[in-house]
């Protein structure tokens, strides 16, 4: 990144202070680029959790961390039973607390860091969530688990931007590798299942 910028001896920009924490920001931009270029489905995970009637189930704490929900669904007679999401209009009405049994009409509503289920079941019940994870990227050192290790052009072109922007250059080259590089990721996308 120091090469694209022409800021090789440059060492007023130290690498943990500013650069490390540039870089994680690019690679959470290029994430979202890729989620939404290549779809949700390619970046999925999965955990069951807990349903107890006291108290809703929270998505803070999940390994990898949640970024947004794909599916929820809850296994019936050893069938993935997919549940609907609802409203936040919804939620002013009180269900009350039910036997979920093998009734279908289960829904859902991700909020803030819970999950709201309507009707309360009765007993924990277990559901199971799949879901997109957020970029992690907590060092310099840390493993990047994405599939598209090619795109790390990206974050470096970025990270040039950045730091020229702090010493008040002239972005526009590099902006354009950027806007160039998007497009490829985006094109690159393609389904890759062709014989569908």
């Amino acid at each position: 990144a120091r090469q694209r910028a022409d800021f090789q001896n440059n060492r007023y920009l130290t690498d943990s202070s500013e650069l490390l924490p540039w870089c994680r920001e690019s690679y959470k931009e290029l994430w979202d680029i890729m989620v939404s270029a290549y779809g949700e489905d390619y970046f999925i995970a999965s955990v069951t959790l807990d349903v107890p009637p006291t108290e809703w189930p929270r998505i803070d704490a999940l390994d990898p961390p949640f970024y947004k929900d794909r599916l929820l669904h809850r296994i019936v007679n050893n069938i993935a039973v997919p549940l609907e999401r609802f409203n936040v209009e919804d939620t002013i009405f009180d269900y009350g607390t039910y036997s979920w049994g093998d009734r279908e009409a289960i829904r859902y509503h991700v909020a803030g860091r819970e999950i709201y289920f309507q009707p309360r079941p009765n007993v924990t019940e277990e559901v199971v969530l799949l879901y997109v994870p957020q970029a992690v990227l907590d060092t310099l050192t840390s493993e990047i688990d994405w599939s598209a290790e090619q795109w790390a052009e990206y974050i470096v072109i970025d990270l040039a931007i950045k730091m020229r922007r702090k010493e008040q250059s002239d972005t526009t080259d590099l902006a354009m590798e950027k806007e160039a590089m998007r497009r490829r990721v985006e094109t690159m996308a393609a389904p890759r299942d062709l014989l569908r």
